[in-house]
């Protein structure tokens, strides 16, 4: 079996069509079909059913899909690990985090790396959906709350941060020591959309104290929400840490009980790992901690 039999053999799975397999790999239709033959004239058994214009895989073929992806990704992490010593710290580096809220982290984190690895290309990317692009090869890292559980995911939870209740000066509750849930519930509030990670989050907190929220306004970005606040349109709940970029405008209150959160990397067990990767997650890991 050669590699770009089984390319092309890992190819058709995807689709489960011959005609948009043989597109997507370039070549024509009966090439493609004429190399599957010869796949399962070596194994000795049909890989796929081919019924009226179906296709479908046989048993074996859903056994030769699972070792072939497995063996795809060795092949990838050969060649990336002879890749990442041939160039000396150069290469790409894809790092997916959570939208807004760590802006205001990244800088000296990135300041850091670059002291290290000044010729690494490094791609920041934005994403609520960050497990998933990590399980999609999409990105080398991801770092998001801690929670999802997945087999083929390294997940190292690396910090811990509770939350607190953003009011301008001028609140009336801006002198308070603490707030509670039923005093938040009363106010209007400020929050990211729902579907983001960190609403959904307070939304869960919310029903275990047997509250809602009042509402106000949503909004994808941290900065406007604490702008608004600051104002006198709203309230927000964001964790206390990055409060700090904003102290000089706006009180932070504790909450008792408080919601919490846990960051953690995600990154998959079966890919090959870079230097830069490694490096990025120790830097990670020191600033944070």
């Amino acid at each position: 079996m050669e590699l770009r039999q089984l390319h092309y053999f890992l190819t058709l799975c995807e689709h489960l069509h011959f005609s948009r397999a043989a597109e997507a790999l370039g070549i024509s239709q009966p090439t493609l079909s004429q190399q599957i033959k010869v796949l399962e004239d070596e194994i000795g058994m049909p890989l796929f059913d081919r019924i009226g214009k179906r296709t479908m895989k046989t048993a074996a073929g859903d056994i030769l899909e699972k070792q072939g992806k497995a063996i795809q990704q060795a092949v990838a992490n050969v060649q990336a690990e002879l890749k990442d010593l041939q160039q000396e710290h150069r290469g790409h580096l894809r790092v997916a985090v959570l939208p807004s809220d760590l802006d205001y982290r990244l800088p000296p984190i990135l300041t850091h790396f670059y002291e290290s690895f000044p010729h690494v290309s490094l791609a920041i990317i934005s994403s609520v959906h960050i497990v998933q692009r990590v399980l999609a090869n999409e990105v080398d890292i991801g770092v998001a709350l801690a929670g999802e559980v997945c087999e083929q995911l390294c997940v190292e939870q690396f910090y811990e941060e509770s939350y607190a209740l953003f009011v301008p000066p001028t609140h009336e509750l801006a002198s308070a020591s603490f707030v509670t849930p039923t005093q938040i519930a009363t106010l209007p509030m400020m929050l990211y959309p729902t579907g983001y990670v960190g609403r959904q989050l307070l939304e869960r907190w919310a029903q275990a104290q047997g509250i809602q929220f009042t509402m106000l306004l949503e909004t994808g970005t941290v900065t406007s929400l604490f702008e608004l606040a600051r104002r006198g349109v709203g309230v927000t709940i964001q964790p206390l840490r990055l409060g700090t970029h904003f102290q000089d405008h706006l009180i932070a209150l504790p909450i008792h009980p408080s919601p919490t959160r846990t960051l953690a990397i995600y990154y998959r067990k079966d890919k090959y790992l870079s230097q830069a990767a490694q490096k990025f997650i120790e830097i990670l890991l020191t600033h944070f901690n």
